[in-house]
């Protein structure tokens, strides 16, 4: 287990977005009652990282969570009001939007569940992330389709684990999503 957690350390040194992982686990951990255990891990996942984002802050002047564009929104969803092209905005409904949304719903659903595995709380911090994520991530489409990346594993995770009848679903829509969104990528 041990070296488990420096992997979470090293993938949060490496996109930050791996921190909501992270952050579900540590979730489970406490709500079942394993305090120490959380405590551990959010040392040796998050104490590098802060210790890197320092030494970048010190070198570049100002730390890159301070900047206005990185402001998380406050209400769910409010960065899809600024968006004005509409085959953006109905790829980002599509691809991003609804699908937090649903999956949002059944992770809500299984609340009974969270106790026996962090798969749910795992995706649920996902989808907080992608409701919230700043507006300027919402305007651009592929930022906001590498942010919903972290969503697609989460609910593969979550539908391996917890609702295995829906895993071919997933697999099916994530999957032509990737196909049809690959040429709009590309160009």
């Amino acid at each position: 287990m041990g070296l488990g957690r420096c992997f979470f350390s090293l993938a949060i040194l490496t996109k930050e977005v791996a921190a909501v992982f992270v952050i579900g686990v540590i979730a489970w951990l406490i709500l079942n009652r394993h305090f120490l255990l959380a405590f551990q891990i959010s040392l040796i996942s998050f104490i590098p990282p802060i210790i890197w984002g320092s030494i970048v802050s010190l070198w570049l002047g100002e730390s890159p969570l301070n900047i206005y564009y990185a402001r998380m929104e406050i209400l769910p969803f409010w960065g899809l009001q600024f968006i004005h092209i509409s085959p953006a905005k109905a790829y980002i409904w599509i691809w991003v939007a609804f699908p937090a949304l649903v999956l949002g719903i059944l992770s809500i659903w299984d609340i009974p569940k969270w106790k026996s595995s962090p798969d749910t709380l795992i995706l649920l911090a996902n989808v907080a992330l992608v409701a919230f994520m700043p507006r300027f991530t919402w305007w651009n489409v592929g930022g906001a389709l590498r942010v919903v990346m972290g969503l697609v594993l989460a609910s593969y995770l979550y539908a391996s684990f917890t609702r295995p009848k829906l895993l071919p679903w997933f697999s099916a829509f994530w999957l032509t999503s990737g196909l049809i969104m690959l040429p709009a990528l590309i160009h």
